[in-house]
């Protein structure tokens, strides 16, 4: 019998090919159910665009394509950290359904889909997703390798791009070590008696939104880690008059930024941190610098 977990429907290495078509009818069920916002027949495949939940991609457990680069345990713990409530997925998750082969392939969001895995339902209930579903109809590993690469250049993932979101995907990663918090959790390790901020004390800023905001400004030198550095050195001595302190001189650069929570402001002071504030603004003030 084939093995069903919370609604999860996996093949055994041992499954009996009806097995297996059942399995994948049971997948093709599901779909039957979404929202279809896209559809179009073309000369090799048919692709749907869905809209739906966390919980219902979860649901099709699409197994991983063979050439995809292999699954990051830390970088699947940023997304499901972030993963708090009610959102949407930026970026389309691409999946490919081969009705020769009987199977349901992930050729692009493996990492997100791992991530919802490690929430709870309701979690995965509040969490959109926009899904484009490849319907092909061949076994030839040639024509899929052709496939995957014609995704990858629709997506705009030319070598120069992938090279380009890799360098985003350091420099957040730099960021992140630099400054000592996680994005997704709300905590904040200070030095080495390592203090942490309380949950309710929530910087706005997840990994995903660092890493779409330096996508969308065409960040990724090294170089801006240094200049983060400054600016957040430049906010702290906005609030100082000879390097004290100064509550007026604090009250007129929190009023500046448009942050009223005097809690936060305490600690935006105490721990030498202001870029969790507004990122966005951060970058265009360094960008026009």
């Amino acid at each position: 019998m084939t093995n069903i977990l919370k609604g999860i429907f996996r093949l055994n290495n041992d499954d009996s090919e009806k097995e297996r078509e059942e399995v994948f009818e049971k997948k093709i069920e599901i779909l039957k159910k979404q929202i279809v916002i896209y559809s179009q027949e073309y000369k090799n495949y048919k692709l749907n665009v869905y809209k739906m939940s966390g919980k219902e991609l979860v649901m099709l457990n699409p197994s991983l394509y063979k050439n995809q680069r292999l699954k990051e345990e830390e970088h699947i713990n940023i997304i499901s950290n972030g993963l708090l409530g009610k959102q949407l997925f930026h970026h389309n998750f691409i999946l490919v359904l081969n009705t020769f082969k009987k199977n349901l392939e992930v050729y692009d969001g493996q990492h997100r889909i791992e991530a919802l895995k490690k929430k709870s339902e309701t979690v995965q209930s509040g969490v959109d997703c926009i899904v484009n579903i490849y319907q092909v109809y061949s076994d030839d590993d040639m024509y899929l390798q052709e496939l995957y690469d014609e995704i990858n250049i629709m997506k705009g993932n030319s070598n120069e791009e992938r090279n380009i979101q890799k360098k985003v995907e350091k420099l957040a990663h730099l960021i992140q070590q630099k400054f000592g918090y996680y994005y997704g959790t709300h905590q904040k390790i200070v030095d080495e008696e390592k203090s942490e901020l309380k949950n309710s004390d929530k910087w706005k800023l997840s990994y995903h939104e660092l890493k779409t905001l330096l996508e969308k400004y065409k960040i990724t030198d090294d170089t801006f880690l240094y200049k983060l550095e400054v600016y957040n050195k430049k906010c702290k001595m906005e609030c100082e008059i000879d390097g004290e302190y100064d509550e007026e001189m604090a009250n007129n650069f929190f009023k500046k930024i448009k942050l009223k929570n005097v809690s936060l402001q305490q600690k935006c002071y105490k721990y030498s941190f202001f870029l969790g504030i507004n990122f966005e603004e951060c970058i265009k003030q360094i960008i026009l610098d």
